[in-house]
């Protein structure tokens, strides 16, 4: 209780509130709070990198699935923590039942990932490959070898506001992504065509979905993937927006003050 009577303590004495999600807007407005108030400014990527990026990645895209030995497999990637919350041994579960064609890597590190290493030798994954974190430049050779993302998450009321990092790094690849959380993610990917939503029992159907995926139906998600990402995720727009935001929130208050 006092944590909650401190939290809406913040809302109402905060000058403005900058939230992430739409999920975050909505949960704070329903506290009572203005929605005048509070502005949605969410992650992003830099556009303008796309191109360069893009063709350094692509160019290593054989050599990179050579140096993993996945030339033969459709590979479906999974980039970022592992922790409880990801929910990744329930991935693991339903690799059990893969086919031997599709191959999944996890890059990352966390506190479950000593025992998903474990489940993976018990259970003889041999289609399963962990990679240690590495850095941003890294990461998008991984993602371009990759033919498909999955952002994993529990399906929790308190992940259904989440839009993670990933979301953004994934369209940027132009992969197409399987998410296991309902709510902003699934929405964004469903009303973009970006991507399916898939509980974790059925995962390994919502991959062979994606793996029957012509070039056209690819080509047309990654074109999907740019429009959302010039509209919603370009972070030098964004930038411009959370600087505005400031600015007029400062001679907002100043006003105020010379009002008073």
């Amino acid at each position: 209780n006092i944590l909650k009577y401190l939290e809406l303590l913040c809302y109402k004495k905060a000058a403005h509130i900058i939230v992430l999600t739409l999920y975050q807007k909505k949960f704070i407005a329903g506290k009572g709070i203005p929605l005048k108030k509070i502005s949605f400014v969410p992650n992003g990527v830099l556009v303008e990198e796309f191109k360069d990026i893009a063709d350094k990645a692509l160019a290593k895209r054989s050599i990179v699935r050579k140096e993993l030995g996945v030339e033969a497999y459709f590979v479906v990637i999974y980039t970022g923590a592992h922790g409880q919350a990801n929910g990744l041994i329930n991935v693991l579960q339903s690799f059990k039942n893969a086919p031997k064609d599709i191959f999944l890597i996890l890059i990352g590190d966390g506190p479950c990932k000593e025992s998903l290493l474990k489940f993976k030798e018990e259970n003889n994954l041999t289609n399963v490959l962990f990679l240690p974190p590495v850095t941003r430049e890294e990461i998008f050779q991984y993602l371009f070898a990759a033919d498909c993302a999955l952002i994993s998450l529990l399906d929790n009321e308190i992940f259904k506001g989440a839009r993670p990092n990933k979301l953004f790094d994934y369209i940027f690849a132009g992969l197409p992504i399987i998410t296991t959380v309902e709510g902003e993610i699934k929405e964004i990917l469903e009303q973009n065509k970006l991507g399916l939503y898939s509980k974790y029992e059925e995962l390994i159907l919502a991959i062979k979905v994606i793996q029957n995926y012509d070039f056209l139906k690819l080509e047309e998600l990654k074109r999907n993937g740019r429009d959302f990402l010039k509209r919603e995720g370009d972070r030098s727009f964004l930038a411009q927006k959370f600087y505005k935001i400031l600015q007029d929130t400062v001679k907002s208050r100043i006003l105020k003050r010379d009002l008073i």
